[in-house]
């Protein structure tokens, strides 16, 4: 299971699973490819306080190269003596070295505080411009992986709005994923900035749209699609 992703766990939640989990015979495994190296260095794991049994983390731990671990208690690794296990970039020594250099640099550097502190202003300056221009949108998640949404009842109507916005944004040098994204560490100042001032002025653009009813108009392409929801 994914410990965490956009939404808080309730207090005492994973403790719970993994207690129902133990209960039955059960391991608890996560699966931190989008939280490790995101929420802090360990993961989830790290950030809530709580172990599971098994841990896997990607292509974060080397800075998108692709690589990936298994990790976990030392009985229970122990096993994988005895498990053959493959993978196409099995010999790829080169993303163990840009997992080395990695690892390095979260803990050379404040990495994990400045995505904290680069997140955050993003966020709160996301929901006041989608205020002012009277459009109901919020920016959930966490401040390492925020997600931009529309709050429309009907999916089908927030697609429209989230369409123009995507194209509006990108025409302004700025590309967001419809599911959530990433902030990095080479994000400055300057980056939340420009990030903020495309939000604002798509937003207006959205809130004429929807003031007219002029969405589809608007839009210079065909909407976007989700083959499956994400989230």
């Amino acid at each position: 299971m994914e410990a965490v992703l956009l939404d808080t766990p309730a207090a005492g939640f994973l403790e719970g699973v993994r207690k129902a989990a133990h209960h039955r015979g059960v391991l608890l495994i996560f699966d931190e490819i989008v939280s490790g190296f995101g929420w802090a260095a360990g993961g989830a794991q790290e950030y809530f306080g709580l172990a599971p049994d098994l841990d896997t983390f990607g292509k974060g731990m080397a800075n998108g190269f692709p690589n990936s671990a298994v990790v976990g208690r030392a009985e229970l690794m122990r096993e994988f003596e005895d498990v053959f296990v493959s993978s196409a970039f099995g010999g790829d020594t080169l993303a163990l070295v840009a997992a080395r250099a990695t690892i390095n640099e979260f803990q050379r550097k404040p990495v994990i505080a400045h995505l904290w502190a680069v997140g955050r202003p993003f966020q709160a300056g996301y929901r006041l411009a989608a205020a002012k221009a009277d459009v109901r949108a919020d920016c959930v998640g966490f401040p390492v992986h925020p997600k931009i949404v529309f709050r429309h009842a009907k999916d089908e109507t927030n697609r429209m709005p989230m369409s123009l916005f995507r194209q509006e944004t990108a025409r302004r040098g700025v590309i967001f994923h419809f599911a959530g994204f990433n902030v990095s560490f080479p994000h400055s100042d300057a980056d939340v900035d420009q990030s903020f001032e495309a939000c604002q002025a798509a937003l207006e653009v959205i809130g004429d749209a929807l003031g007219d009813g002029q969405i589809t108009e608007r839009l210079e392409g065909r909407p976007y699609g989700e083959v499956f929801k994400r989230s």
